[in-house]
This record gives C-alpha cells, sequence and structure tokens, in this order.
C-alpha cells in the first residue's frame, strides 16, 4: 500500500547520474548495493505459506553453497589468489609425484599471492600433523610430525614414515625449494632421497610471487605397509595459515605508501588482522596498484573509523570460553579467499555483509567505507521543505523474510560451512505467516557474528517505509549525511531516515530529489546467539589437551586512568614463520594438535588470591581483560578448553601493568 501527498506544487525529477553534488566520506558516488534475496513466495490462505515450499527453498539454498574446504584444486596453472585472516584450505596442487618404487610422495601446494605470515596447522589424511624441526637446529627449514600415526614405528630410522614441509614464501624473487630441487643435498639428513629417482624442481621453478606449501611423505621400504601409513594412497592435504599482513591507520607506527604498494613485498611495518575494513582497504589498494579501478587512493580517516566500529565489542555466546557465559568478541572479523578474476564489485559486496558496511567514492575518487550504526539527523526538514512526496510501505510480500537459516564457516568442525542458530522475527511471522530465507557467510567464522548480521539484515528489511520526496533548497545542507530527519506530522511524516539519494532537479541548485528510508535504533542492537550450535562435539581419538606455553602479556591505555591487559599465544614462536627459519620450534603448541581448541582464561587483581574469567576474546589467541584502574599489575593464566567442554590446565601465571 502507498499515498501520494502533494504539496505546493511537483518538482519534475532529475536526469543527472550522480548521487550527490559534492560527495565525501558521508555520501558517496556509488554505494553498496541493497541488501536482499530473491526467495520462492510463499501460497496459502492468509500467506501463511506450506512446509513443502518451505522445504524447496532451504534445497534451493543448500544448492548454491560451495565444495568444502577439504577438497583440492589439481592443476598445473593455479588461480591467483589473495587470502586475508586465518584461512584454511586444501591448496591448489600444482606439482604431485611419487618415486618409482613408491618410497615417497611428493606435492606443491599453491596457496596464495605474496607472503603469509605464518603457518597455524598442517592436517594430512584428516590428522593433526604436529611440527617440529627441533632435530636440525636453526638453519634448516624442514618439519616434519613428531607423534601420530604419520610417523611410522621405529623412530627416525630406515623404516621411518614421516612428512617433510618446506614454505615457499610469496616474494618477488621466489624461492627454489630444497625438498624438490637437486641443488640441495637433504638425503643424508633426511632419508629422502630414493636413489631410483632425480629431484626435478630446478632453478626455472621459483614459483615467483606464489606462496607454496612443498611436502615430501616418505614412506616404508616395506610396500605392504603404506597403506598403514597413507590410507588414502596419496598423502591429502590441508592447511590452516594467517594469511597477508595489511596496514592500519591507526597505528602510528606502520607506514603506508600507495606508489610503492606491492603485495609481494609488503611494508615490514603491517601486521596480521582479521579486520575487514583494514582487509578491504589493502584490497582496494591492490586495484589501484594493478590499474583496476579508477579510484584514486583510500581515505585512511574513514577506513580508520570502520576499522574501529569492526573491533567494537558485541555479545558472544561460546561452550567452553568464560565457562559457557555471554561474553564479548569484536563485531566482525573475516577469512576471506579471492582469486583475482573475480569482479571487484562482487569482492566488495562480500567484505561488506561481513561487517554490515557500505562503501563509496568520495569527491577526491577515494574509496571510503563505514559501518552500519545508529546516528542522530543532523539536518531535519519540516513541511515547509517538502513540495510533495510518494510513501512506500515494506518490502513486497514475497520478498519478506523473517524465518533465517544462516550458515558460517566453523573452525570447530574442521572449517566446514556450518548453520547458527535461526533468527526469527515474531512481528514479522505474526503478520504475514512464516517466510524461510537463508544468508550465507562465506567470509565468516563466529557463529555470534553471523547471528547479528542477520538480525540486522531481516530487522533493516521488513517493515521498513521509503519515500521519494521533492525538496526545497534547504536540502542543499544535507550533503555528505547519512541520516536525515522529518519533522512534518502534517504530512503524517515523522522519523529518521536514511539517504539513499539526493541530487538537484535541476540546474539551479533549488529544487531537489531524494530517496529515503526509515530507520530505527533497534535495527542496530547487536541480537544475542540464543544457544552456540557447536556443544558435545570432539575429533576421533582426540589427543590429550596439553597446557598453553609462549604466552604473551601485554596492557595497553584506553581512557586518562583506565586500561586493559591482554594475553595471547605467542603463535610466532610456536610455528613456522614463512620468512625462513625460526630457531628452534616448540612442541608445546597444542594448536598444532588440534586447531580446533579455543583459549580460555583467568585473571587477578591480588596475586592470584581471587581469579576472575576473562569475558573478551579478541580473536581465536587473544584475550582481553574488562577496563582496569592504571598501574594494575594484572597476573594472567590461560588454557585449552575442547568443544565438549573438556578443559586442560592452566598455564604458569604471567604479568602485565596497566601503564
Amino acid at each position: 500500500m502507498s499515498k501520494v501527498l502533494r504539496g505546493l506544487g511537483r518538482i519534475a525529477g532529475s536526469a543527472l547520474g550522480f548521487a550527490s553534488l559534492i560527495p565525501g566520506p558521508q555520501q558517496p558516488f556509488v554505494s553498496a548495493a541493497a541488501i536482499g534475496l530473491g526467495l520462492l513466495g510463499s501460497i496459502g490462505g492468509k500467506g501463511k505459506g506450506s512446509k513443502q515450499f518451505e522445504q524447496l527453498q532451504q534445497i534451493a539454498e543448500l544448492l548454491k553453497r560451495p565444495p568444502p574446504l577439504s577438497q583440492t584444486v589439481r592443476g598445473g596453472t593455479s588461480p591467483r589468489i589473495l587470502a586475508f585472516g586465518r584461512v584454511a584450505s586444501s591448496g591448489v596442487s600444482i606439482a604431485r609425484e611419487n618415486t618409482p618404487n613408491q618410497v615417497q610422495y611428493l606435492e606443491a601446494l599453491y596457496l596464495q599471492e605474496g607472503p603469509i605470515d605464518g603457518l597455524d596447522a598442517l592436517i594430512c589424511d584428516d590428522e593433526f600433523v604436529p611440527l617440529t624441526n627441533n632435530y636440525l637446529g636453526a638453519s634448516y627449514e624442514f618439519f616434519w610430525p613428531t607423534t601420530g600415526r604419520k610417523q611410522y614405528p621405529g623412530g627416525l630410522g630406515p623404516l621411518s614414515a614421516y612428512i617433510q614441509i618446506d614454505i615457499a614464501s610469496g616474494t618477488a624473487q621466489g624461492k627454489c625449494s630444497p625438498l624438490f630441487s637437486a641443488e640441495a643435498d637433504y638425503g643424508s639428513a633426511f632419508y629422502a632421497v630414493d636413489p631410483a629417482w632425480k629431484p626435478f624442481w630446478d632453478r626455472t621453478h621459483l614459483g615467483k610471487g606464489c606462496t607454496i606449501l612443498y611436502t615430501v611423505a616418505r614412506s616404508t621400504t616395506n610396500p605392504a605397509d603404506r597403506l598403514i601409513i597413507y590410507p588414502n594412497g596419496f598423502p591429502a592435504y590441508s592447511a590452516i595459515w594467517r594469511a597477508a599482513t595489511v596496514y592500519d591507520p591507526r597505528d602510528p607506527g606502520q607506514r603506508f605508501s600507495q606508489d610503492s604498494f606491492d603485495i609481494y613485498n609488503p611494508d615490514q611495518s603491517w601486521k596480521w588482522s582479521e579486520n575487514p575494513a583494514l582487509c578491504a582497504a589493502y584490497y582496494v589498494s591492490y586495484l589501484i596498484s594493478q590499474n583496476l579501478t579508477a579510484m584514486t587512493g583510500v581515505d585512511w580517516e574513514s577506513i580508520g573509523a570502520a576499522a574501529n566500529d569492526c573491533d567494537a565489542l558485541s555479545p558472544k555466546r561460546r561452550n567452553g570460553f568464560n565457562g559457557g557465559k555471554i561474553s564479548s568478541e569484536p563485531f566482525a572479523r573475516i577469512s576471506a579467499s579471492i582469486e583475482l578474476d573475480m569482479e571487484p564489485r562482487d569482492v566488495l559486496a562480500k567484505f561488506m555483509e561481513s561487517c554490515d558496511g557500505e562503501w563509496g567514492v568520495d569527491q577526491y575518487g577515494r574509496f571510503t567505507m563505514w559501518v552500519r550504526k545508529w546516528e542522530e539527523p543532523a539536518i531535519v526538514f519540516t513541511g515547509a521543505d517538502i513540495s510533495d512526496f510518494v510513501e512506500e510501505f515494506g518490502p513486497s510480500s514475497n520478498d519478506e523474510i523473517n524465518y533465517v537459516h544462516s550458515t558460517y564457516v566453523e573452525p570447530r568442525q574442521n572449517f566446514q560451512r556450518v548453520e547458527t542458530a535461526i533468527f526469527r522475527d515474531e512481528k514479522s511471522a505474526g503478520e504475514i505467516g512464516r517466510r524461510t530465507g537463508a544468508y550465507p557467510y562465506e567470509w565468516v567464522q563466529s557463529p555470534d557474528q553471523a547471528y547479528r548480521l542477520t538480525a540486522r539484515r531481516v530487522k533493516r528489511s521488513n517493515g521498513r517505509r521509503r519515500i521519494s520526496c521533492a525538496l526545497g533548497p534547504r536540502a542543499l545542507t544535507a550533503l555528505k549525511q547519512r541520516v536525515v530527519g522529518f519533522d512534518a506530522p502534517e504530512f503524517g511524516l515523522v522519523g529518521t531516515f536514511r539517504v539513499e539519494d539526493l541530487r538537484p532537479a535541476d540546474a539551479s541548485l533549488v529544487n531537489w530529489q531524494g530517496e529515503f528510508v526509515e530507520i530505527a535504533e533497534d535495527a542496530y542492537v547487536d541480537a544475542v546467539l540464543p544457544e552456540d550450535p557447536i556443544y558435545g562435539l570432539a575429533l576421533v581419538n582426540q589427543p590429550s589437551i596439553a597446557t598453553p606455553t609462549y604466552l604473551l602479556p601485554s596492557a595497553r591505555r584506553t581512557g586518562s586512568a583506565v586500561g586493559v591487559a591482554q594475553l595471547s599465544l605467542d603463535i610466532k614462536n610456536n610455528i613456522p614463520d614463512q620468512s625462513g627459519p625460526t630457531g628452534n620450534i616448540p612442541t608445546g603448541n597444542t594448536l598444532n594438535q588440534d586447531p580446533t581448541l579455543q583459549l580460555d582464561g583467568r585473571y587477578s587483581t591480588d596475586g592470584g588470591t581471587n581469579w576472575l574469567n576473562f569475558d573478551v576474546l579478541i580473536s581465536a589467541m587473544i584475550m582481553q581483560t574488562p577496563e582496569l584502574p592504571r598501574e594494575s599489575v594484572v597476573t594472567m593464566q590461560a588454557r585449552f578448553v575442547a568443544s565438549n567442554g573438556a578443559a586442560g590446565s592452566y598455564s604458569s601465571s604471567v604479568t602485565a601493568t596497566i601503564p
């Protein structure tokens, strides 16, 4: 239903094809596409629909899902991939050979373009492979399992079966892996050379710009034992790694130059991040460096603000962490794998859907971004500003959905796509009956994040009021505003509206035409996940839960007299770094035995007499206290918790002082 109210006179529509005359960070030339899904409509009395149609809708969405991450793509030419956050993938097999007597299996897996921040875990035939290089010392880059079925009984002798890996970082120079190269003599140390086979990988195979995981899996000398070690015949690998380092404009210690931007030689001051705003800005910087966009740069001020919104704490319900109580996590994090032949607008749309964001281009041609949030209008129009308007209520009956299934990638389930709790809009369901839909979040790894993103989308879509309005010269003051207010009770038009489009109707700048959508504050309140969808699940033959080691305590100021303490796992001391040998790699990294474990912990401000649980999980490896007074000495401990509720022992205490 819609109504038309006419005022003093009608202003003709404009043929000018731009969103605003003087766009800026708050009013873009091009905004992100409107959120929505085309779903099957329902039939039946009063729009209640039928179970059959609901089932058809769910089947239609399931058919759209991509294949599982455990699938390895084979090919001599790999797709070019940019990756962000913590990524789990089987990669692209660009070389696969076995020696004539099947003693060795060699494989090279392309992971991504450019260097990575580090490898978290290697999985072979669905077994987690703990990696160490303690045996060879600091001058080597090879790793093999310390425990598990992949090491044949008999130790590291002639009958041993083990895996060696070499990580070639994706630099512009590339690297010839000694594992595959005839130029390196590693046989005497590794028992890895089969006399009947000669290495085939020479200096022409440098893999320039590519991060490649080289693997050599050694079987036993007895062919009858081969399938005991590798039941799939040829080992099937997957890896979990921390992808690109990115620039953060909020950190004064980091540097950035668009003129020298190069994904193969990132600035050494950049850091690894899962923040969608920082990763999106990196991607746009890549597009600019390759002349793939007309944008001239990045508005880093807007990126910093959007990054702060992504870091803002939201409610979290996670089994194991904080005893399963409501705690907190950053509003948005991503894990993204982007093929470089993807349409850039589609890629940016995925960035935005992962953090409820919008993007645009300002008056200087720079990329801008913001995360949707409630804002009080600075400009309020009255009846005197309105010539006429058309008012429409809500989406069409076939577009409104209120019973929404959301899928995300679950690290606790081997990084498979699973479903979080169903979001129900009871108000809408009571009016039109149940309408089922689905939102897939391919880059989200938190059930809480997927649930709150869905809640926001549904609340904004259902029951909204849209107006097309002819305005007078005061509309000029609304340029660069994301929201405006209307206070025209004589027209029944009162509320806060999102600016969808605002443009001059003629060259005089006296007459304007605008498109506005009503918004409510509750659409930006983060919904709380009713329950964690992962409970009571554990690995088959799950190893014992070890105690975290190599912990990093830290503290920072957050106000004039307060600050927070953080406790994180020193991941770079627990795994091989991509840049080369890193010395003796400790074997106590439980994540290399089971990367599905969760970090949990407690803190004390009285030296350990009274303990409180951490209630903020910044990322999978970082916990944070609430704000504490300056000069507080915070004692902290960490432990690992499995998804079935089993917990390991607390670590030794470490301390940090609030500055």
